[in-house]
């Protein structure tokens, strides 16, 4: 199974990351704007078993849906924070995001590993390097967004 991986640090302390994260109405600011969030319903604050319900588009327009499989709030020393989502319907046969926050001094270091099989069915696979193309893409413009949104 394919996994995908990107990190960066941000200037700001390890909560407020969390909180910015476990609000998923600020998707549509870290989102680049193609493709598009055009919908998107979710609870105000992120937990276990939380639902967000996300359209993208307009093209291809995708629908995803993913569930907060698991949640651990800041613990240990240093301090660490884990969220996991799990896609439950979307356009991957499987899709699983792990969003590992770890605190430094006066930065937070976010890890984001996603697991996924690609769409597609046995031709998927050919379409491996152009998935892996739009996710680095993508993670560096959330990289981007989320600086500007959190750095102190």
């Amino acid at each position: 199974m394919p996994t995908f991986h990107s990190h960066f640090t941000v200037q700001a302390p390890l909560d407020k990351v969390l909180a910015f994260h476990r609000d998923a109405r600020n998707l549509p600011k870290v989102q680049p704007p193609f493709p598009k969030v055009l919908s998107l319903i979710c609870p105000p604050e992120l937990s276990v078993g939380s639902l967000v319900e996300v359209e993208l588009g307009p093209f291809p327009r995708q629908s995803w849906k993913v569930r907060v499989d698991e949640l651990h709030e800041p613990h240990g020393e240093p301090r660490r924070a884990l969220m996991i989502d799990t896609m439950i319907s979307g356009p991957f046969p499987f899709w699983r995001h792990r969003h590992e926050f770890t605190a430094h001094v006066d930065a937070t270091l976010i890890k984001d590993t996603i697991d996924f099989e690609p769409p597609g069915g046995r031709f998927g696979w050919l379409l491996l390097p152009g998935v892996t193309i739009v996710l680095t893409l993508m993670f560096c413009y959330r990289r981007k967004q989320t600086r500007n949104h959190l750095n102190i």
